[in-house]
């Protein structure tokens, strides 16, 4: 086989269903960094003429379990955000890929905003999260080791 094979991902407040908006994007309609209306604007220019939101490989979460099952899952690190538009599809997305055999490590932060990680050097968290993050790929890799 060719080409290269996945073991992992890392998610930071992932897009995964780009056809239907989860009800994080009506708590989240306005006075935050990432707002609805500003993850429909992105939406329009992500996808390209003739491509929709219901291909599966831009809206990974309309997968199904069984899919995922028939076509191997890696590994994934999730964060998901409680001020985002996009909290409840990525905590869906971390659900689906569990339930579709995959490791998942999920950290839900319910009080964060997207923008954490563009901010990690303000905001402790974010650095906190960066350093699993590089600590669990480096696992996934090389169990013996971490950093500090």
């Amino acid at each position: 086989m060719n080409g290269t094979t996945i073991i992992g991902q890392v998610l930071l407040y992932p897009v995964a269903n780009l056809l239907d908006e989860s009800e994080s994007y009506a708590r989240i309609a306005e006075g935050f960094p990432l707002t609805a209306d500003s993850m429909r604007w992105f939406r329009s220019l992500y996808l390209p003429d003739g491509q929709t939101a219901s291909d599966l490989r831009v809206s990974p979460g309309l997968r199904s379990r069984a899919d995922f099952a028939r076509n191997g899952v890696p590994a994934a690190f999730v964060v998901t955000v409680g001020l985002d538009p996009l909290a409840d599809e990525g905590i869906a997305y971390a659900g689906l890929l569990a339930h579709a055999g995959a490791m998942v490590e999920h950290h839900h932060l319910p009080r964060h905003s997207h923008g954490l990680f563009t901010s990690a050097g303000l905001i402790p968290t974010g650095a906190k999260l960066f350093d699993r993050a590089a600590n669990w790929l480096i696992e996934l890799t090389n169990p013996t080791k971490t950093i500090s």
